[in-house]
Parts: C-alpha cells; sequence; structure tokens
C-alpha cells in the first residue's frame, strides 16, 4: 500500500523535481523505494541525476513490484547505481536486454562508473558478468572473458574481445545479427540471447525454419521475442503448438487460426489463457479457437464476454434442443465459439443429456473446470428464461454447476423450492453467499442435505442455526422433527480446539437437539450469562430428562477449565435447588425464569445498564425491537454500537448502528463537525461513503488530517481512488506545483501536520510567497 507522502507526489503535474531532491534527500528514501512505479517520471529522473546512492538503490528496490515502463527507463539512463544493482535472477531479476542496455549507456567519464567497474572486477558470477560484454570499459570486458568465457555465446564473446581490441566490426555484427541467432537457436537456443536482439530479418529466420524446422526451445524462443510477426508464429505453432502457445503473444488473428489436428489440450488451454489475461475484446475471444478452452480460460480468469449474452439468446434462446446440440459439440469442437452458436439448428432433443453426471459430493465442494466450465459460461451468458426452460433436462451435475457456480439469479429460488428434483435446492444451498430471505426459504423445505449446507453460509440469521440444531420443522402440521445432515453433524464433531477457526457460535450448544454433540460443543464453547445457561438446562431438561441435567452439573463440578465447566457457580446452584423439587414445578418455575431473562423489558434492563461483561453474555437479541425506539426509547450510541459487533447481529441493524458515523449522517449532523473525529481504524468506512456518495472527497481534504485523509486512497476502490486523484490535482495544482520550495515544504511538513490536505498546501505556497 502506497504511504501518505507517495500519493500526494501521485497528484503533481510535469516539473521539475531537481531542487526538492536535491533539498530533502534521504526524507524521500522510503516513499521511492515503497512506491517508485507509482511517482512522476520527472521525479525518477531527478533522483537518477541526482547522483543520491542510497536513493537510487531505493528506485531500484523489488519491494515495490518494478513494472516494465520503470524498468525500462532505468535501463535507458546508463546510471551506474542502476548497472549494479540490477538483479539477474530469481522472480524480479531483470531481462538480459534490460541489464545490457544499462551498460551499454555507460558514460566512461562519469566517476560513478568508477566504482562500479571496480566493484565488478571483483564479481565472478556469470549472470551479473555476461550484460558487462556491451560496456565500454575494456578491463571490464577483459574480466568477464577471462571468468565468463566458457559461457558466453559466439556473439557475446566476440563484443567483448572487440571492447579489449577493437578492430573489424563486421563479424561483431554477423554474430549479433540474425545469422549469429540462427546459429544460436540451432546449437544453444535461449530467449534471453534473441530478446536482447531488436534489429531481426524474420523472413530469413522463417526461411530457416522451413529449411530445417526448428526444435521446440528454439521456436517457443522466437515466438516469445516481442517482435516475431504473427506469420511466423503461425509457423512455429504448426510445428510445435505447446511449446509456442506458452510463449506467443496472443493477437486476434492468431488466437483465430485452428491447431493443426491432434494437437495436444494443453496448448490450447495455454493460448487460450494468454489470449484472455491479455485483455483482448470480447468479440475477438468468442472467434478464438477452440471454443471450450477459450470459454473455460474465461471463467478461470472470471472475465466477463460482453457479445456473449446477445449472441446466446439470438441463436439459443430457450430452445432446449439447441442447447442440447451445443453441449453434445462443445468438447470436440475445434472453431470458435461464434461458430458453434452459428451452426447449431433445432431439432428433436435427444433423451440423454450429453456427458450426464450425477449430483456432486457436496461437502468436497468441487468447482468447476474444462468444458463443464466452458459450458457454465455459455448458461451465464443466457437469458433466465433459458434456465427455467433446461432444469427439467439438465444433468444433476449441470444443475450443480450453474446453481452453485453461475452468476445469480433471484429467479433461481422460485424454481429450486417449487423442483421435484432435490437437485436444484441442494445446488443452491452450497453458495455461501446466499441472502438471508434466500436462506429462511431454502431451510423451510425441511431438507437435511439443504440445511447441512445453509448452517455453513455466510449470513445464515442465528434464528434459522438454532432451528436447524435444534431440528424443528418447518412444514405446517409436521410433528417429526427434522434430522441433522449426517455430514454436518460429522463436520461439528469433528472440531477438537487447537488451530482452525470455531464452527459454533455461542448460542448453538443451547438449541442443540443432538445431545452428544451438544456436550461436544460445550467444550470448546463457553454460554455466557445466567438466563442463556438456564435456557441451556431448560432445553436438556425438556429433551432428555433430569439425568441429562444432572450429568450437566457433575461436568461443571470438575476441574475448572474450559472444557469441565458449563455453568457458572450462581447457575449451578439455583439449578440444584430446582432438582430438590418436584420435577413438574421445578420445570415451571425455571420455564418462567427463563422466559422473564429472555424478554424484551428484561434485555433493555441489561442494555440500560450495560456493561462489558453482560454485553458477552450469550443472548438471543430482540434487534427489531431493540432498533425501535417508539419501542425502547432511546439506547444510548455506544450500546447501538456495541450490539452491531455481537454474534447473530442482522446486517440490516449494522448498517444502520455499525458505525457512529453512520448513525450521524443518518441523522443529518454536518460533515465539517463529524470528519474531524474520525481516526486510523476509519480508512475503509471513509471508502464505502465515498463510493457510496455519501461522502466526498472535498470533503475529507478539507476536513479531516492531511496523513489520514491521504491513506484513505489505500483503502479505496480503483475507480473511488482516480476520482480523489482528479480532486487532489485540482488543488495541487493551484498550490504548490512549479514552486519547488513550496513542495518541499509541503514534503516536510505531511507527517506532523495537524490540519488538512488543502491547509497544508496553502500553507506551503504561502510560506514561500
Amino acid at each position: 500500500m502506497l504511504d501518505a507522502l507517495a500519493w500526494l507526489l501521485r497528484g503533481a503535474g510535469p516539473q521539475s523535481w531537481d531542487r526538492q531532491v536535491s533539498a530533502l534527500g534521504n526524507d524521500l528514501r522510503w516513499t521511492v523505494r515503497s512506491s517508485a512505479p507509482t511517482l512522476p517520471v520527472e521525479l525518477v529522473d531527478a533522483i537518477l541525476a541526482s547522483g543520491r546512492d542510497e536513493l537510487i538503490v531505493a528506485v531500484c528496490d523489488q519491494e515495490h513490484r518494478m513494472t516494465t515502463a520503470l524498468r525500462e527507463r532505468l535501463a535507458a539512463s546508463g546510471n551506474a547505481v542502476v548497472a549494479f544493482q540490477a538483479p539477474d535472477r530469481g522472480p524480479y531479476g531483470w531481462p538480459l536486454r534490460d541489464r545490457r542496455a544499462v551498460f551499454a549507456a555507460a558514460r566512461p567519464g562519469d566517476p560513478a562508473w568508477t566504482g562500479t567497474v571496480g566493484k565488478m572486477l571483483d564479481c565472478t558470477e556469470v549472470g551479473r558478468l555476461r550484460a558487462a560484454v556491451v560496456s565500454p570499459f575494456p578491463e571490464l570486458a577483459r574480466h568477464v572473458l577471462e571468468h565468463a568465457g566458457a559461457e558466453l555465446t559466439r556473439a557475446e564473446r566476440l563484443r567483448a574481445e572487440f571492447c579489449v581490441s577493437p578492430g573489424d566490426p563486421g563479424p561483431v555484427a554477423d554474430a549479433e545479427g540474425t545469422a549469429g541467432a540462427i546459429e544460436e537457436l540451432r546449437t544453444r537456443p535461449c530467449p534471453e540471447q534473441l530478446g536482447w536482439r531488436t534489429d531481426l530479418d524474420w523472413e530469413r529466420i522463417l526461411a530457416a525454419h522451413r529449411a530445417e524446422p526448428f526444435g521446440p526451445a528454439a521456436a517457443a524462443a522466437v515466438a516469445g521475442h516481442p517482435g516475431c510477426p504473427e506469420h511466423l508464429v503461425a509457423a512455429l505453432i504448426a510445428a510445435h503448438p505447446v511449446a509456442v502457445a506458452e510463449v506467443a503473444h496472443p493477437t486476434p488473428r492468431l488466437i483465430a487460426t485452428p491447431f493443426p489436428p491432434k494437437t495436444p489440450a494443453a496448448a490450447a488451454r495455454h493460448r487460450a489463457e494468454r489470449a484472455v489475461r491479455a485483455g483482448l475484446p470480447a468479440g475477438d475471444l468468442l472467434r478464438a479457437t477452440p471454443a471450450a478452452a477459450v470459454l473455460d480460460a474465461a471463467y478461470r480468469c472470471r472475465v466477463v464476454l460482453d457479445e456473449l449474452p446477445w449472441q446466446v439468446a439470438d441463436r439459443l434462446g430457450t430452445d432446449v434442443a439447441r442447447w442440447t446440440a451445443v453441449r453434445g459439440r462443445l468438447r470436440s469442437h475445434r472453431g470458435s465459439t461464434v461458430d458453434l452458436l452459428n451452426d447449431v439448428t433445432s431439432g428433436a432433443a435427444p433423451t440423454a443429456w450429453p456427458d450426464a453426471r450425477p449430483l456432486p459430493d457436496l461437502q468436497a465442494r468441487k468447482g468447476v473446470s474444462g468444458t463443464r466450465a466452458a459450458f457454465l459460461v455459455l448458461l451465464d451468458a443466457a437469458p433466465v428464461a433459458a434456465h427455467l426452460a433446461l432444469f427439467d433436462h439438465l444433468d444433476d451435475r449441470t444443475i450443480h454447476d450453474l446453481l452453485a457456480h453461475g452468476r445469480w439469479r433471484d429467479e433461481w429460488v422460485d424454481a429450486a423450492v417449487g423442483s421435484a428434483n432435490p437437485a436444484l435446492r441442494r445446488s443452491l444451498s452450497c453458495r455461501r453467499d446466499l441472502a438471508p430471505a434466500v436462506i429462511e426459504r431454502l431451510a423451510a423445505c425441511d431438507d437435511p442435505a439443504v440445511n447441512g449446507q445453509l448452517f455453513r453460509a455466510d449470513d445464515i440469521p442465528m434464528n434459522l442455526r438454532a432451528r436447524i440444531l435444534s431440528q424443528r420443522p418447518f412444514t405446517p402440521g409436521r410433528i417429526e422433527p427434522v434430522p441433522l445432515d449426517p455430514a454436518l453433524r460429522e463436520h461439528l464433531m469433528g472440531y477438537s480446539g487447537g488451530s482452525g477457526g470455531s464452527p459454533y457460535h455461542s448460542r448453538d450448544a443451547i438449541d442443540c437437539a443432538d445431545h452428544e454433540l451438544q456436550l461436544h460443543i460445550l467444550r470448546h464453547r463457553v454460554i455466557y450469562g445466567r438466563t442463556p445457561q438456564l435456557r441451556l438446562v431448560l432445553n436438556i431438561w425438556r429433551r432428555h430428562g433430569q439425568p441429562a441435567v444432572e450429568k450437566l452439573l457433575a461436568a461443571t463440578d470438575g476441574p475448572a477449565t474450559l472444557k469441565g465447566r458449563f455453568l457458572s457457580a450462581r447457575v449451578a446452584t439455583r439449578v440444584r435447588r430446582l432438582l430438590a423439587e418436584p420435577e413438574p414445578e421445578a420445570l415451571q418455575r425455571l420455564s418462567d425464569e427463563v422466559m422473564w431473562g429472555e424478554s424484551l423489558p428484561a434485555q433493555l434492563e441489561i442494555l440500560r445498564n450495560l456493561t462489558q461483561a453482560r454485553l458477552r453474555e450469550s443472548h438471543d437479541w430482540h434487534w427489531a425491537a431493540i432498533a425501535d425506539e417508539r419501542v425502547t426509547g432511546p439506547l444510548p450510541d455506544r450500546v447501538l454500537l456495541s450490539l452491531s459487533d455481537r454474534p447473530g447481529c442482522p446486517p440490516w441493524f449494522r448498517a444502520r448502528h455499525g458505525s457512529w458515523l453512520e448513525q450521524d449522517l443518518s441523522r443529518g449532523r454536518p460533515v465539517s463537525e463529524l470528519l474531524p473525529l474520525l481516526g486510523f481504524g476509519h480508512q475503509r468506512l471513509a471508502a464505502e461513503l465515498l463510493g457510496d456518495g455519501r461522502i466526498g472527497w472535498p470533503d475529507l481534504f478539507t476536513y479531516t488530517r492531511a496523513t489520514w485523509a491521504l491513506a484513505v486512497f489505500g483503502s479505496a476502490p480503483s475507480a473511488v481512488a482516480e476520482d480523489g486523484l482528479r480532486v487532489l490535482r485540482t488543488i495541487v495544482g493551484s498550490t504548490v506545483d512549479g514552486h519547488p520550495e513550496a513542495w518541499v515544504l509541503a514534503i516536510q511538513m505531511l507527517s506532523g501536520f495537524e490540519g488538512s490536505v488543502t491547509e497544508l498546501l496553502s500553507t506551503a505556497a504561502a510560506a514561500v510567497g
């Protein structure tokens, strides 16, 4: 994440930075080290020209993930420090082309190069030395020949020898040109050695390949060169499709060219993924071959093909026969997606769906890949009417692919609930992002397998977790319980503490009807509060009888450890007294106590005298009534804010009361009063409010501390951040831009400045006149 100064500098317009770099020196080091690719290019040039080694080293640092544009700019500088700092290997290694460029641009009269040459003369690593063959320093070239000569190519040796003893440049030019490149491709093909050559005769290389085809490594080296023309790549693909597909730069013409027959599927996958990741337009991707590989790559890369929906709607619509034909042809189709859709004709649908498979194991949560992923992209592009028409014909595995992994459609819920095929609702229940209302509708089907998946949904309401664990049915008139899904029970029984998140919430044990599972949960999840613990005792007594309550007390009387004590001493004492009474009266008395403790008046009494310990209690809060001031009267904001962090808090309650800023904005309190109160934990919230349009960047730059406002950029989505940069550039342009001394002062003041961005820049501009 960029620091505050980096974002401020991004607001600068084109200008010279020599004065600022000279005045600030090491004050810029951290920002340069962490954010160099985002800084103004004029600032980078000023750093390179400054001769300040520590800043130049910071520019070359890999912590900021060097971009190609910055690396090429550094390479063209001929800077001595850059030459020594550029890494030759590893994930951040520079290409040989760029490392050679730095040495080729070296200036013999520059004192900085004297030190770099001295360091290189102590180096014996071939990877670092071979780039120096193009340097203008004979002593360095001699050192390279002595210590790396056996590893150098003929072109590299001739270049180094020419530096040591200049003579006829012809042999060097031939070795470094096309003839030398072809020779190396025949003997020791290397993409880096071909990559630094920029003036190649591609027709001559094509002729050489036709006369005697290159091997796979050589073909890949040629195809991977950024200057390799399309027709040469096509010829190389025909000879070595897999090797070339992995490296060739995708173009519309290339990706539309079918592979030769019997080409391995890996080649199609490589080429399709490179095309999708390269950001080619949807129209080109839909005309790329083969269709299945391209659609699969689009699914894996989460790329939406804009043209596909109307093509699918126009060619397939809701025609089941056409959809069936497309699915049957998809795996073996060698043409493009457009060809696949255009060639399909209507007719009688076959009796069986192609490649039919049963519903997968819901616990495995397997993804979608290959032909199934490709077909899912087509289904995702289809109108929902097509889904509704296909549900009675699709195999269960394809239903699962669509409903568990496809783009959400509201109409699926009615179809799943009303279908005789349980695969629809079971597949839909696998989605972890279901809305609470959808979870409730699916849970009402009383299907244990569905409940087993819904229980793990991200936003399942607490009352539904309780209902699933209590095994109470939804179906009107049904008396028998809904059994707990065996897979869910195994999952819950399998937790034994230690690493990994607990699958239990605070009230799960209270509601659980499976006594063995209930006791297991209690060993790992403490129930806090008198009323929740009494509710636990009441439920156990009613479901499992007095002996089960006595067993609970016996465990409570055991060692005072998390896995031993289930009830507080106060609750245990109360339960013992009740056990000494006649059972019917004791149960009624206990029930009355619990009913009062769970009532709204009792909960309001807690909230009006709230302590941290009482807030932790495992209550089933009356959320709607608590939020309604007409029912409860006004509660302090801090109470509502604290409740919004409790397990089981509904999303609507958290959205309304989850921050005092949300509360005050909703009540119309002026932004100018609210924003100065924000602290460093609120940047993400501010970014969300900016995205919603509830506050604006001018507000942040006017009413909040400068470093805080600039830090919000790091939490904002890219579109929101770009809006902020436009506002910032306007402020910078009207204050410090074009005034080096004002920039220096603003940068020096930034970290400790208590005022806003606008005040910081205006103060700096006014101070220097």
